[in-house]
């Protein structure tokens, strides 16, 4: 799935669903201009999740709730 070592910069935010239920949305939004279209699949502080890439355009991607949680407690523990 993709090309392995790129490097890429994603955008996070979430929004609310109609039901009003909590959903992280994530995107592609700075990544080497080669990468052909295709699946990929994003790893990042021991977690991953797939994207794609069609006609150029990285699509939206889903985070679970948790994981974010869990990257969140983890950068405090850092700090």
């Amino acid at each position: 799935m993709g090309e392995a070592g790129a490097t890429c910069t994603l955008e996070v935010w979430a929004e609310l669903s109609s039901r009003g239920r909590r959903m992280i949305r994530c995107r592609i939004v700075d990544a080497p201009a080669e990468l052909p279209d295709g699946a990929y699949r994003l790893e990042f502080a021991g977690h991953w999740v797939v994207t794609n890439k069609y006609m150029g355009a990285w699509e939206l991607t889903f985070l679970w709730p948790q994981l974010l949680r869990e990257l969140s407690q983890a950068g405090k523990g850092a700090a």
